[in-house]
């Protein structure tokens, strides 16, 4: 019973953890240029270097549901690997999902935190934001953003600043 409510309390202060209707409503997605789409189906290891990664440049962490259809599940799963990545969070956010036609995880989407695009329904791929997916590191898709992307490579630029030592947000 103590060790519940110790990993409740530890895992209720770093952990995001939302059912958006809407992403402009999300605490997390319309605040950040970096958002990494995540599964809980990928590697463990590579959750855990994400979220060590994403925590470092302020990352939004989004996952689409729920594991085993149950938050408890869920919960714990998300506080486990929060735990072991030092910090961050991951939110549930469908809607995220939707607003940037994420079809494969992981995906890193990097958009400019004050564009329209985040209170709008729908968002252009070819025109609002850059993504990168597959199974890439964090730091190696912000590369590629940075190298080939046209809606947000100086965003891309100043994460892997930060991710290397450069810079801090």
């Amino acid at each position: 019973m103590i060790r519940q409510f110790v990993l409740f309390f530890i895992s209720s202060m770093m952990i995001t953890t939302v059912w958006a209707t809407d992403v402009e409503h999300s605490p997390t997605v319309a605040k950040h240029s970096v958002i990494v789409f995540v599964s809980m189906s990928m590697p463990r290891q590579s959750l855990i270097t994400t979220l060590h990664d994403a925590n470092k440049i302020k990352a939004s962490v989004v996952m689409r549901g729920l594991v085993h259809n149950s938050f408890k599940e869920t919960f714990q799963e998300i506080a486990g690997l929060v735990i072991e990545a030092g910090n961050g969070g991951i939110e549930l956010n469908p809607q995220a999902f939707k607003r940037f036609h994420i079809e494969t995880v992981p995906a890193v989407v990097v958009i400019s935190p004050d564009h329209p695009c985040l209170t709008h329904e729908v968002c252009d791929r070819e025109r609002d934001y850059d993504v990168m997916a597959g199974n890439i590191t964090l730091v190696a898709a912000l590369k590629e953003i940075r190298d080939r992307g046209v809606a947000a490579p100086q965003e891309a630029r100043h994460a892997i600043d930060v991710l290397q030592g450069g810079a801090y947000v």
